[in-house]
C-alpha cells in the first residue's frame, strides 16, 4: 500500500528541502523557493512505497491566484483517494504573517479536517538535536508555539545542513 504525503508550505524553500530529505535525493535544487505546477515523487522507504506530493506554496506571489488555486486542486488529485498526512513545512527562524494564515488557508483548500491529519515540520540550520532543540523552541517563540497548537501540537524538526539520515526520515514518517 502506498503512503501518500502532501507537503505544504506558505512560502520559501522549506517544503522543497523537506521533500528532498524524505526522498533521500535532490529532487529540487537547494535554492528553489517556489514551483508553478504540482509534482508527485515516489520512493521506497522501509519496504513501503512513499509518494510525496508538492504543490505551489499556499501564499506564493510568483504565480497568479487562479493558477495557484488550480495547482492546489491538482495536487489533491495527485494523491487520490487522499493524502494519509499533510506535512506542513516552516523555517523555524522565519515565522511570518503568511505562516500564521496557513492553517486557515489549508482548511479552505483541503477541507476542514485536514489539520487533524497534519504535522508541522520545522526546518532549521544547525546541529542541535532532539529534546534540546524542542525545549528551546517551545520556550522562546510564542508565534511558533501558537502555530503548532493550531495543528494539534504535532511537530518535528529537521536540519537543512547535516542532511537527514534514513533513520531520522523514517522517524518523522512514522509520526
Amino acid at each position: 500500500m502506498e503512503l501518500r504525503l502532501m507537503v505544504v508550505s506558505s512560502s520559501g524553500p522549506s517544503q522543497f528541502l523537506l521533500t528532498n530529505t524524505i526522498l533521500g535525493r535532490e529532487e529540487f535544487c537547494k535554492n528553489i523557493t517556489s514551483i508553478s505546477s504540482s509534482r508527485k515523487n515516489i520512493r521506497e522507504l522501509a519496504g513501503r512505497q512513499v509518494a510525496v506530493i508538492n504543490g505551489p506554496n499556499i501564499c506564493d506571489k510568483d504565480i497568479s491566484k487562479a493558477k495557484r488555486k488550480m495547482e492546489l486542486r491538482r495536487s489533491k488529485c495527485l494523491c487520490i483517494p487522499g493524502p494519509h498526512a499533510f506535512f506542513v513545512a516552516f523555517d523555524m527562524k522565519k515565522i511570518s504573517q503568511n505562516d500564521m494564515r496557513t492553517p486557515k488557508l489549508m482548511m479552505k483548500h483541503f477541507g476542514r479536517h485536514c489539520l487533524s491529519h497534519s504535522i508541522v515540520l520545522l526546518a532549521y540550520e544547525g546541529d542541535l538535536e532532539g529534546s534540546a532543540l524542542e525545549d528551546r523552541l517551545l520556550r522562546t517563540d510564542w508565534h511558533l508555539r501558537e502555530l503548532i497548537e493550531k495543528f494539534g501540537g504535532r511537530f518535528h524538526t529537521f536540519s537543512t545542513l547535516s542532511g537527514e539520515t534514513a533513520t531520522r526520515t523514517k522517524s518523522f514518517c512514522r509520526r
